[in-house]
């Protein structure tokens, strides 16, 4: 009979230092864990949380290897055996037909695997310049975005993002440290971003339409907790990142930023 083994993000995940080498340790130990033990993951698109499904026999094995990972060993991720019932995920996907994004070849969900991605786009009656010259005026984003604070320009003179810039900023709670890999001005803008030892890319494409624009925003992200929790971050993508560009429509409908 298959045993059924608990995988949470600590409640502390944020405070605890980690790196990008104990994340891929864990990530690369980790999926050797699920083929060898023929295990199955499955994740919770209500919380931060997966259920490990083992066959019979093989928890005890099964948790020893668990325990030794780095992200589980440093606390990062918590691990209990005994849960009762597995989750039901989503169905969200990358769709490489919509993909509008010059991706990171090291990024690419086309060639590479990426457990989390997150896809939206709307339409807006003000021109691209006015949607861009908000979206890179960074630390003025929690005016009008409620899901950023604390935004660091952390290199370069003035109050935009540029090509090459550092910075710094809270989102879900979360602190990131973040890089610009892309600037286009008025059209394309990505950035990469690390936290809790995982990594992420977010890229932005601006379209004219008319006398308007379309906007378009796509997410991907990849580590361990980015595994484990892929579909509740997935729902919450979505659904901040609609709120994110309709905000940034409507602050670009009344004009350029001063």
């Amino acid at each position: 009979m298959a045993q059924l083994i608990s995988l949470t993000l600590s409640k502390d995940a944020n405070e605890i230092p980690t790196t990008l080498a104990d994340d891929h340790e864990t990530v690369a130990a980790f999926e050797a864990l699920i083929k060898k033990s023929k295990a199955k993951l499955h994740c919770d698109a209500n919380a931060p949380a997966a259920v490990l499904e083992v066959p019979g026999g093989s928890a005890d094995k099964v948790l020893k290897v668990l325990n030794g990972l780095p992200l589980v060993r440093n606390g990062i991720v918590v691990v209990k055996p005994g849960v009762k019932t597995k989750p039901k995920g989503t169905k969200l996907r990358f769709n490489p037909k919509k993909t509008k994004v010059h991706w990171s070849p090291d990024f690419d969900p086309n060639k590479v695997k990426v457990p989390t991605y997150a896809y939206n786009e709307v339409l807006c009656k003000a021109p691209v310049e006015a949607v861009f010259g908000w979206l890179m005026r960074a630390p003025r984003w929690p005016e009008w975005y409620p899901n950023s604070a604390n935004v660091k320009l952390r290199s370069f003179a003035g109050n935009d993002l540029q090509h090459g810039m550092h910075f710094t900023w809270n989102t879900f709670g979360v602190h990131v440290d973040t890089y610009v890999e892309e600037f286009e001005p008025p059209y394309r803008i990505a950035w990469r971003g690390f936290l809790m030892g995982s990594e992420v890319i977010h890229a932005w494409v601006f379209e004219r339409d008319g006398a308007g624009s379309k906007l378009i925003t796509e997410e991907v992200q990849r580590g361990f907790v980015c595994i484990l929790a892929r579909d509740f971050f997935m729902q919450g993508l979505y659904k901040n990142h609609q709120l994110w560009l309709e905000r940034l429509a409507a602050q670009a409908e009344k004009g350029m930023p001063e």
